[in-house]
């Protein structure tokens, strides 16, 4: 795969011409992953208007969407994968009344100063928690913050956004898979989308409600009942 440095930017598009090495790059992933990969290179191609290469990547493109086709699972039911990392939307519940009790407890008794990166770390857990479960969750929106490394100032312009700033050297990792390790999950944005939409469809939800939500959440209706929903 073509990979790229903060300061090393693509000079041109050549390397895409290339589809068999790109896909072959791609291979590791699953359909609906190399989809999205798949299709920012066909809207780039549209503008460059390069007919033929984006024939071949449109292809690529079919080919992704036959095979989610054909491995859709109308049943909708829990996957192998799934089954093992499944939580209930009380367990997300609990979670955060037991991240809310610690951090009241411990840590909001502290002085400002004596606040460890351990506490920062369940304070990031309870609001990230609460950010993919009070509210319509989203995708993996809140990991694409810049990190500023450890022991570099912040510039002005950094201080108007959102960053994770490096307290100390390795000590900035805040993973959302990281708050169920403790009971053996592994339980990411996805899976708390699933489980929020599950909880939600299980009593008799509108049609109209089901469309705000879907848009909440950055897809429609049809997706949110066939791919995200589960029984």
């Amino acid at each position: 795969m073509v990979t790229q440095s903060d300061d090393d930017y693509f000079s041109d598009l050549d390397w895409l011409q290339d589809v068999e090495n790109v896909m072959a790059s791609l291979s590791h992933y699953k359909a609906p992953s190399r989809k999205l990969y798949i299709v920012p290179v066909i809207v780039l191609l549209k503008g460059n208007k390069d007919g033929e290469l984006l024939m071949k990547y449109s292809e690529e493109l079919e080919k992704c969407v036959k095979e989610i086709s054909d491995n859709e699972n109308l049943a909708q039911s829990k996957t192998d994968r799934e089954l093992k990392n499944w939580i209930t939307f009380n367990d997300v519940r609990d979670k955060i009344k037991q991240l809310q009790r610690t951090i009241k407890k411990k840590i909001v008794v502290k002085n400002v100063e004596d606040i460890t990166v351990e506490d920062r770390k369940l304070i990031t857990h309870h609001a990230i928690l609460n950010l993919y479960s009070r509210i319509c969750p989203l995708r993996n929106d809140f990991a694409h913050v810049k990190i500023i490394p450890y022991g570099r100032e912040q510039t002005e312009a950094e201080k108007g956004t959102n960053v994770l700033v490096e307290e100390s050297p390795g000590c900035y990792t805040l993973l959302l898979r990281q708050i169920f390790a403790n009971e053996n999950r592994r339980v990411g944005s996805w899976m708390l989308r699933k489980i929020f939409l599950s909880e939600l469809y299980k009593d008799d939800t509108t049609l109209q409600k089901r469309k705000a939500v879907a848009a909440s959440m950055g897809h429609s209706a049809e997706i949110a009942e066939r791919v995200y929903r589960r029984v």
